[in-house]
């Protein structure tokens, strides 16, 4: 499960007060999927129930829906998830599937002025759901036994305290700082706004609701909004959606890179920039720069003599971008390979326009 704010007990005496709610859900939660209500449970309760879910004892079944301020649908989803890392392994196809469907209106979204909010809304479904898993059978059945091994591991106490131990055989033991758990997406509905899908906002849920998914839902938000700004950076690669004053700083910085170094590729100035090349090669006015930089110099003639009174061109020892190549019948220029940055021959209109080498193209 994620981190909600529910820690772990810290001291015996604390463990002890939770030892009976563990002991009851151990032997009231079913070992088949049943449904459960949470608005009579006490905070005691509600934190034992965290505890049994993080110890990988208790498999929580978790309905939500997904939607973005600007999108026509919303996602519903269902999953499943146990253990310390549950919920965010049945969550990647869920994020793959919002991405794949609103990543242009994030990006829009992100460009414009409200980018520095979220646009994500996460709201629970009833009905909640819960069983034991093996574990909680396990330790179901060791606690109507008398053994306590299964609630002092939910609880950390005794020698799963976390402390390392030596056991009797040599080895080294020590309870696990989080119990990796398991989670899946069972199920993943579009569906289209209207009316009856009312959206409900996690920063104004009630007081009433499941107090364990006031705090996964915003833990869900909080998880699209991640992953979403980890995969579409302010401002967006467009470069005419991008914010001005980045793009004014970028491409003041290209242009003195240009001035200073006219034989580096558009390749590699914008590596120096930090943006993608295609956006050197769409500005009007890096590629004017670039233009009155790169204009080649006027140079006696190289070559040799070639027996005959002629002169036999040879090809410069350090090339100019955007010089002719000596020689060259179809009127090829000197450029950079956009990704290895060798020199190679071109068109005229490929400079400055990334192009690649014949390795590099295959």
């Amino acid at each position: 499960m994620p981190d909600t704010g529910i820690i772990r007990p810290v001291t015996d005496e604390e463990a002890a007060r939770l030892v009976p709610e563990v002991a009851q859900f151990l032997r009231m939660v079913p070992e088949t999927w049943g449904t459960f209500d949470m608005a009579a449970m006490t905070a005691t309760q509600e934190r034992a129930l965290w505890l049994l879910t993080a110890a990988e004892m208790v498999e929580r079944r978790l309905r939500f829906r997904v939607s973005m301020a600007t999108a026509p649908t919303s996602l519903e989803a269902v999953l499943t998830a146990t253990g310390g890392e549950g919920f965010g392994e049945a969550m990647k196809p869920l994020l793959a599937k919002a991405w794949s469907l609103w990543e242009e209106r994030y990006r829009a979204w992100n460009a414009g002025d409200a980018g520095d909010s979220t646009p994500f809304i996460v709201e629970s479904v009833p009905p909640r759901e819960w069983r034991l898993t093996e574990s909680g059978v396990l330790a179901r059945n060791d606690s109507d036994a008398g053994d306590t091994g299964g609630i002092d591991f939910v609880l950390w106490r005794g020698c799963f305290d976390g402390r390392p131990r030596r056991t009797p055989d040599g080895r080294v033991f020590a309870r696990p700082e989080v119990v990796r758990g398991s989670g899946r997406l069972e199920s993943l509905t579009e569906r289209e706004n209207g009316p009856e899908l009312p959206r409900v906002n996690t920063a104004n849920w009630s007081e009433g609701a499941d107090a364990i998914t006031v705090r996964l839902v915003p833990e869900l938000a909080a998880k699209f909004a991640e992953f979403f700004k980890t995969h579409a950076p302010t401002p967006t690669d467009r470069p005419d959606q991008e914010r001005p004053d980045r793009k004014r700083r970028w491409l003041a910085d290209a242009m003195l890179l240009v001035r200073d170094h006219p034989e580096w590729s558009d390749a590699k100035i914008a590596r120096e920039v930090k943006i993608d090349p295609a956006q050197l090669s769409r500005s009007t006015e890096f590629q004017q720069a670039a233009k009155i930089a790169r204009e080649p110099k006027k140079a006696p003639p190289r070559g040799r003599a070639d027996g005959s009174g002629g002169i036999e061109a040879e090809s410069p020892a350090v090339p100019v971008v955007g010089e002719p190549v000596p020689g060259s019948r179809r009127g090829l220029r000197w450029e950079h390979c956009a990704r290895c940055d060798e020199w190679i021959r071109v068109a005229a209109d490929m400079v400055g326009q990334s192009p690649l080498c014949d390795s590099c193209e295959k």
